[in-house]
């Protein structure tokens, strides 16, 4: 039987994309999500690391230093303490690192605010990226400026300089 309705009353249907079109949307879709994903998670594994570090160096100079900026006997506790992290943890906690971990404390130190804080009770990223907004290589590098007015002024993200791109 047929249908009452006349056909031009009927709306017309788009055809469905096709499937390789659609999969393609999709596939570009996901890529794009899984790869900020991954940047962000760098982002932040490297700010927790690096508040890590500036927490080490501040243990070493407060417990082991006593707030000195250096202890007579620091060389042997920094080898001695470098023995038993490298042989827990592996690489990365030699005295040359320990002693970069301590000149970054004093080099950068953070007041005692809520984010500063925090670091104490629990190293987070969100707490420590506007105090310590560079990753942990940069602040190594940085650490080899010998002009402190030098130093800070590069101790600043791209965005955070005076006047756009070229100016």
């Amino acid at each position: 039987m047929l249908s009452s309705r006349s056909p031009q009353a009927m709306p017309l249907k788009k055809p469905p994309p096709p499937i390789d079109l659609e999969l393609g949307t999709l596939v570009a879709d996901v890529t794009q999500l899984i790869e900020a994903g991954r940047t962000a998670a760098v982002r932040s594994v490297n700010a927790v690391m690096t508040a890590t570090y500036w927490r080490i160096g501040q243990l070493i100079v407060e417990r082991e230093q006593h707030g000195a900026r250096r202890a007579e006997y620091g060389a042997a506790i920094l080898e001695r303490l470098a023995a038993k992290l490298t042989a827990r943890f592996g690489r990365g906690f030699s005295r040359r690192n320990l002693d970069t971990m301590r000149r970054f404390y004093l080099g950068w130190p953070i007041r005692q605010t809520a984010s500063a804080k925090s670091i104490r009770q629990t190293v987070s990223a969100k707490s420590e990226a506007p105090i310590l907004p560079l990753p942990w290589s940069h602040y190594v590098r940085l650490l080899a400026v010998a002009n402190h007015s030098a130093r800070a002024s590069t101790n600043r993200r791209p965005s955070e300089v005076d006047g756009p791109p070229g100016s």
